[in-house]
């Protein structure tokens, strides 16, 4: 879908009263959630998108903050005729769509959060440099069918993207914002996530 200045690829499958969204996480795609998709849109439409920068979705300008992603989110689903949804964020898709359910409830009908980023304090340079240290070991514990799929959106995306994108993810703290929040929501989480620790969601 055109949304100048982006052309946003998205999937879109199934037919339902009740659409769903679901946002990928960071360096990520809409073929992160393939293997969902088939249960999900038995009864229901279902709508992927790739996030600005990530996938086959470009950004021709600057990466935009995860407050912008949301609005600009809000106006695709508006694009599509789509006044309400449930939505569910991995990751950083999780930090978005804590925006859009804060400053767009109309557009949220049930929010999910999936080991959602944002829910942190500022980071201080040692928790930067332990999140750093952290990135590869957490390999061993991944589907080593999936890595292949990590690494083909990581080198598509770029380090533009994946940089800047984590440098919003890191810098914009969505706690503030969970008590605008009407929708019903649950949260969950992995055990053993090294990425975002299972802190973040007491």
């Amino acid at each position: 879908m055109s949304l100048p200045p982006y052309e946003i690829h998205a999937l879109d499958v199934g037919v339902g009263a009740e659409p769903l969204v679901l946002l990928h996480g960071l360096s990520g795609s809409g073929r992160w959630w393939n293997r969902n998709l088939v249960g999900l849109s038995r009864d229901r439409r279902v709508l992927v998108p790739d996030m600005i920068g990530f996938g086959d979705t470009r950004c021709p300008g600057p990466i935009p903050s995860i407050a912008e992603l949301a609005a600009i989110l809000n106006s695709w689903m508006e694009h599509l005729g789509v006044e309400s949804a449930d939505v569910a964020g991995h990751s950083m898709g999780g930090q978005i769509a804590v925006h859009l359910a804060a400053h767009f409830p109309e557009r949220v009908r049930r929010l999910v959060l999936v080991d959602s980023a944002g829910l942190h304090p500022a980071p201080t340079p040692r928790t930067l440099a332990r999140f750093a240290a952290d990135i590869l070991p957490p390999v061993r514990w991944g589907d080593p069918t999936f890595l292949p799929i990590i690494l083909r959106d990581s080198l598509r995306a770029g380090p533009r993207s994946i940089t800047r994108s984590l440098a919003h993810i890191l810098t914009e703290n969505v706690g503030p914002l969970l008590q605008h929040i009407t929708a019903p929501t649950l949260v969950l989480w992995g055990r053993r996530d090294s990425f975002v620790p299972l802190e973040h969601a007491r």
